[in-house]
């Protein structure tokens, strides 16, 4: 039996041993509780981290579709196929691979915007949960008194302006800048998987809206098509912008609108009026003074006139060959009708009111070169002549009002939109020099011609050195050989008169290019006595060029060598530079490094180069050129070529008819020279009212 002090302190015991397991037990929940705060805060970052990544990805596919949406079909079907067909590459295998998703019309738009608003929303709704997270975790570290967090009004106002900022700049600005750029082709081409797994998914509801909208506005695109002004306008517009780099010069452009015109031109419009034209009478005899006309007044074709006043047919002036004109007086000569019915050539009339290229066309099929223009008015009233009209030309039509003649090189000049000369043609002084900026339609009265010695001048090739300490200038005799020179040894100049040599070398004038002396090593001082001995040696061995002399820089590439210059006024030429400027070196030595072999070489006493400049319309070096140390040198421009080659022409015309179309003139011996000028001395046919020859300023063909 246990007595009560036993009792009491069992009791005791148990009331203490239960008191310290309910402490252990509630120390050991505190650490569990701790623990497991712990484990769902981790929980909570790895989930925002997890969102993160999906806001990310989201953000990246909506900026796909986004851009994709402009990329794609902002370039219409007929657009896409014009660069896969005919593009540069990789542009054509980038439209290729659009065209199809191009094609596919409002699906392909409803797949790309359903897409992109699908991944908005989610956007939103990752902004919301990530944002929720956000105030989980700093709830958590704050201890999680409420009290010292922002309300959950203001976490959710950032959520929506994060989300909206996101979807603004990243998902729908950038990516659509993008596919506005230049790369834009490329872009739609890389994402054209994405548009492709998107139409898989969102099939069942693109498909409809898209059959709906195909319904609705209707699912047939034309594309881009430009009418007559607008595509002249486009290719204007492609030229001047692109420039010299751009793929269409500026001859094909002019070749390219003249075609647009000519459809649009009539043949009233190009005809020679009747005031301009050159015709015979029927009647008139075949006699040699009549031949002699018709020969001297350049026409190959001359029309016909009858009596009453009606062009009746065509005289091809090489028929004349086949006359044997006599002057007998029992011998009755043979008449222009008589003459023009044997040939048996067609002659033929066409309204004023026909196209150009269904005169063309005619001119081809009827395999003549002029016909007769007559007014549409003065035949109106007549039915006949409107079914025979049909055919554009008939023998002869005598209520028909003629108003010009028109020729096949009339209709081929509005093809080409450029005058066509040939050997038949008389023009003015005008006519064969370019409108050209400085160059002037006239020689200046003021104009003083030098006048030749009487012998060449005979000088020494070393008189040219070059005067360090004064600007010395050559004397005249000096400036005559020169330009006897070039007009004997340079193409350019061949044809020239040597007082115009002259005269545009006293306005260029010559020019001393002297480098300033530096110390110079032992080595160069060896270097320039072996150049002197060579140079001299060079000249007397019919001045060619000296390539044994070579600079170590000059072993190395175009840059460095220009970079000797001990000034930009040393430079005469920069490989792949343009320049339109001739030299010709007088004394003292040019080195130059040709190609891309980086080839040496130089120019010494009465060298020249560059003379592409003057006679080409666009003239770039493969070679540079640069004085080291000294060199008298004449630096002709082509503006200044062309100013003195016009005043030579100018002067030529006045002396004779024979003139000179373009820069350079043909090489005429001085026999044939002669005997033109003398043939082209006889009076012209000119205001011959009583033989029934009239006047013009220009052929109506050729022979």
């Amino acid at each position: 039996m246990f007595s009560k002090a036993s009792f009491r302190h069992v009791v005791l015991y148990s009331v203490y041993f239960l008191c310290a397991a309910l402490l252990i037990q509630a120390a050991k929940s505190e650490e569990e509780q701790l623990l497991i705060d712990k484990r769902r805060q981790n929980k909570r970052i790895y989930a925002l981290l997890n969102h993160c990544s999906r806001a990310v990805i989201y953000v990246f596919l909506s900026a796909v579709f986004a851009g994709l949406t402009l990329g794609v079909m902002c370039a219409d079907t007929l657009t896409l196929e014009i660069i896969a067909e005919s593009g540069p590459v990789p542009d054509c295998k980038y439209a290729a691979k659009v065209l199809p998703l191009r094609r596919g019309g409002h699906k392909t738009l409803c797949t790309l915007i359903v897409s992109n608003m699908l991944l908005n929303v989610l956007i939103a709704e990752e902004f919301t949960t990530i944002f929720g997270y956000i105030y989980d975790i700093l709830l958590y570290q704050r201890g999680g008194d409420v009290t010292l967090m922002p309300s959950t009004n203001a976490f959710a106002f950032w959520s929506f302006f994060s989300s909206t900022l996101f979807i603004l700049i990243f998902a729908e600005v950038i990516p659509m800048a993008v596919c506005r750029s230049k790369h834009s082709l490329k872009v739609a081409s890389a994402g054209a998987i994405f548009v492709y797994v998107a139409m898989f998914i969102t099939y069942p509801v693109s498909a409809s809206l898209g059959k709906l909208l195909d319904w609705i506005v209707g699912s047939e695109e034309r594309g881009q098509i430009y009418d007559r002004q607008e595509l002249k306008k486009l290719m204007r517009v492609h030229t001047e912008r692109e420039g010299e780099q751009g793929n269409l010069a500026k001859t094909e452009l002019d070749l390219l609108i003249a075609a647009l015109d000519f459809h649009e031109r009539f043949v009233r419009e190009i005809m020679t009026p009747m005031s301009d034209i050159t015709f015979v009478d029927e009647n008139e005899p075949v006699v040699p003074d009549f031949i002699e006309k018709v020969w001297l007044s350049g026409r190959s074709r001359i029309p016909v006139r009858s009596a009453n006043g009606q062009f009746t047919d065509i005289l091809v002036v090489k028929d004349l060959l086949t006359v044997n004109p006599r002057m007998d007086k029992e011998f009755q000569p043979m008449t222009v009708s008589q003459l023009v019915k044997s040939a048996n050539r067609l002659f033929a009339m066409v309204s004023g009111n026909t196209t150009l290229p269904a005169m063309l066309k005619f001119f081809q099929e009827a395999k003549t070169h002029m016909a007769v223009v007559f007014s549409d008015d003065s035949v109106n009233s007549s039915p006949d002549l409107e079914a025979t009209r049909k055919s554009f030309y008939f023998r002869q039509v005598d209520s028909a009002q003629v108003i010009g003649i028109v020729t096949m090189e009339d209709v081929v000049e509005e093809l080409l939109n450029a005058e066509i000369y040939d050997e038949y043609d008389r023009y003015d002084p005008a006519d064969s020099v370019p409108s050209k900026a400085g160059t002037p339609a006239s020689a200046p009265a003021n104009l003083v011609i030098p006048k030749e010695p009487k012998k060449i001048p005979r000088v020494n090739f070393y008189s040219y050195f070059t005067h360090p300490e004064s600007d010395i200038p050559l004397s005249d005799a000096q400036v005559w050989a020169v330009a006897y020179f070039l007009n004997r040894m340079v193409p350019a100049f061949v044809n020239w008169s040597p007082p115009y040599i002259k005269l545009l070398l006293d306005d260029v004038k010559d020019q001393q290019l002297v480098v300033p002396e530096s110390p110079r090593s032992e080595a160069e001082e060896e270097e320039e006595k072996h150049s002197n001995r060579a140079t001299k040696s060079n000249a007397e061995s019919s001045h060619t060029f000296d390539f044994s002399l070579t600079s170590p820089y000059m072993h190395n590439d175009h840059t460095k060598f220009l970079e000797q210059a001990a000034d930009s006024k040393f430079i005469l030429y920069s490989k792949g530079k343009h320049t339109n400027i001739f030299t010709l070196t007088l004394g003292g030595r040019v080195d130059m490094l040709v190609g891309n072999d980086n080839f040496p070489t130089n120019l010494s006493s009465f060298n020249s180069v560059g003379e592409e400049a003057l006679t080409s319309e666009f003239y770039i070096p493969e070679y540079s050129a640069v004085v080291m140390r000294a060199a008298r040198v004449y630096r002709i421009p082509k503006h200044k070529y062309e100013l003195y080659l016009s005043y030579q022409s100018i002067s030529s015309h006045r002396a004779s008819h024979i003139r000179v179309l373009g820069g350079r003139q043909p090489n005429l011996s001085s026999t044939a020279t002669t005997t033109a000028e003398q043939s082209m001395e006889a009076p012209l046919l000119a205001n011959r009212d009583e033989t029934g020859l009239g006047s013009s300023t220009r052929g109506y063909g050729t022979l």
